[in-house]
């Protein structure tokens, strides 16, 4: 059954937990396959620290054959030679998550910080205190925000002595603005067209990115409420992109994420999913316009049918009239013809 799916030089996706809901995501090629022992050669000899590799340890492998995208479970096996792994594969093989490979064209705020630093556990290191350091942020600034709330209240409540007092302050109450977790900085970034999915994304940049350079990035997913999603991605994709021209060199650039938090990678899913709906919607909306107006518009191959076909009519009736006049002259001729023998016939018949 796996033979059949795993064959030798296949590229997939492993997908390795990790501490605190963190996935750490790598690519491996198939080496081998003995029964349902798959050998893997991973993009590197050596993981992360924070990857912890223990028997029964469950990975999730993800691949696409023929256009489609498939996946399949596995528990670690053991170690073969220097950056091999060998994973028992368990169930069936099925579709895979469509969130996974489904994108939408989406403009959305973000960042990225370009590093000489490649090694994967310093970066690691780097992207849990940056997050560590947001979140610290965000707290000490909704606490601010809940005691400025408090206060307002306090203070409304005590200035609202008569009897719609209350209900005044419970209307006050319900019009309290909201507390905003992204920090203001986030203002003064512009959102920026990309293709997006749960797995990666791609932009066009003129910044210099080397391929499989690994990347922190920083992107405003516009939930509600909004958030920040911290990721550490690798460039997997890029080219030049030759249709912008102003004096610089641009670039199409595609990442993969590695270390990213499942909570926002669901976070992008319902984003991508909220975006595809208002779009069908849009197209509900447009599509009996468009019904009606094509309904308006003739081909020209109609437009030359329906001449021909009149002038066939015109045809047809011209060529009635003209034999019907000529047979009413004929029989005109007929009768007169007639009609004159007769007389002649008669005159000789009396004498005349």
């Amino acid at each position: 059954m796996y033979a059949e799916y795993f064959t030798k030089g296949l590229k997939l996706t492993i997908c390795i937990p990790m501490e605190n809901s963190e996935m750490f995501r790598d690519w491996a090629i198939v080496e081998t396959l003995e029964e349902d022992i798959v050998t893997l050669l991973m993009s590197r000899d050596e993981l992360p620290s924070e990857v912890q590799l223990v028997d029964g340890l469950r990975f999730d492998l993800r691949f696409g054959k023929a256009g489609a995208g498939l996946r399949c479970g596995g528990f670690f096996a053991g170690k073969g030679a220097p950056g091999e792994i060998n994973v028992r594969l368990t169930g069936e093989v099925g579709t895979s998550e469509l969130r996974e490979f489904f994108r939408i064209d989406a403009f959305l705020p973000f960042r990225y910080q370009l590093s000489e630093e490649q090694n994967l556990d310093v970066l690691i290191g780097k992207w849990r205190k940056r997050k560590k350091k947001r979140l610290e942020e965000e707290a000490e600034r909704r606490e601010a925000f809940e005691e400025k709330q408090r206060e307002r209240l306090f203070r409304v409540a005590v200035g609202e002595l008569d009897d719609d007092g209350n209900e005044q302050v419970k209307s006050k109450e319900r019009n309290v603005e909201e507390f905003n977790p992204v920090d203001e900085s986030w203002d003064n970034v512009n959102a920026t067209a990309m293709n997006l999915s749960a797995g990666g994304f791609k932009f066009v940049t003129s910044d210099v990115f080397k391929m499989d350079e690994l990347v922190i990035m920083e992107i405003y997913i516009p939930a509600n409420p909004p958030r920040i999603m911290d990721c550490l991605s690798r460039v997997v994709f890029k080219n030049n992109n030759n249709s912008i021209k102003d004096g610089k060199e641009y670039f199409n650039v595609a990442l993969n994420f590695v270390l990213i938090d499942d909570r926002d990678r669901d976070s992008i899913v319902t984003h991508i999913s909220h975006l595809e709906s208002l779009r069908i919607r849009q197209k509900r909306q447009m599509r009996p316009v468009e019904s009606r107006d094509a309904k308006k518009r003739i081909s020209p191959i109609m437009l030359a049918l329906y001449i021909v076909g009149l002038l066939a009519l015109i045809f047809l009736i011209v060529a009635y009239f003209y034999e019907y006049t000529h047979k009413k002259e004929q029989f005109g001729n007929e009768i007169q013809n007639t009609f004159g023998d007769a007389v002649r016939k008669y005159r000789e018949k009396i004498g005349q």
